[in-house]
């Protein structure tokens, strides 16, 4: 559990995203004056696509904006080999979240949500998916539930139909990758940085990999003795880190 100051400001999301998450929060803020038409707000949300592009952030910014405890969960460390064991480990998170209001949050969601069509699948997860349908049906509008997945091609049918929407986050294009290097190093470059230039080595990179990127050429900068990011700096740490992308990609066959 933590208190997330994350704003929705302060992440990049593309303009239709960004409008869906304002909609949540919206809604969400409003819950009462909806119920009072017999109307729900959106409080079980699916986040889907590669990893590194933003759906943890976007979650905190979530809790954040509504003044509420991100309680995070990593459902692959709720799974046990016991048999019956991980529907209980899910119940009890259920449980506790229901003492209170939260942004309820399990990353690593495809751990449990993987489909029952599955053959090679054992049974028992088979069962814990049937739970969570369960819990997920019966739990309080008080809090929101967000799942998170980088594998959503694998999602059971049947939980995709509870979620009251889905967002997925790509990989990130020009405009935006140049937004959010501007947001990260936005105090530490002026003129000798032409950031419009580098953006053709970036495509294809994940936040997640810009940020360090962004990071790695703050620390050159210190270490240096330069007052700002220059060009060449830049570009050395993107090569740096596309050489590191390459050696991952090698040692995992």
């Amino acid at each position: 559990m933590k208190f997330s100051k994350v704003l929705l400001d302060d992440i990049i999301l593309t303009s239709d995203n960004k409008e869906k998450i304002k909609d949540i929060i919206l809604e969400f803020k409003q819950k009462e004056l909806l119920q009072t038409y017999k109307l729900n707000p959106k409080t079980k949300i699916l986040f889907c696509g590669p990893p590194g592009c933003g759906k943890t952030v976007t979650a905190e910014s979530i809790a954040n904006e509504l003044q509420l405890p991100l309680l995070y969960t990593r459902f692959d460390s709720i799974i046990s080999s016991y048999l019956g064991e991980t529907a209980t480990n899910l119940r009890k998170v259920f449980d506790f979240a229901k003492e209170g209001e939260w942004v309820l949050f399990f990353d690593e969601f495809d751990s449990i949500g993987k489909s029952r069509s599955i053959d090679s699948e054992h049974g028992e997860l088979k069962r814990v998916v049937n739970s969570f349908l369960q819990l997920l049906d019966n739990f309080s509008k008080n809090t929101m539930v967000i799942a998170a997945t980088n594998y959503e091609t694998i999602i059971d049918k049947a939980l995709w139909r509870r979620f009251d929407e889905v967002i997925y986050f790509g990989m990130p294009k020009e405009d935006d990758i140049e937004k959010f290097i501007r947001l990260k190093l936005r105090n530490y470059y002026h003129k000798e940085l032409n950031i419009e230039r580098h953006l053709n080595n970036l495509v294809g990179l994940s936040y997640a990999d810009i940020e360090r990127i962004c990071y790695e050429s703050i620390k050159k900068m210190v270490l240096d003795g330069l007052d700002k990011i220059n060009d060449s700096l830049f570009e050395k740490i993107i090569l740096k880190e596309r050489d590191r992308r390459e050696l991952i990609k090698k040692s995992m066959g």
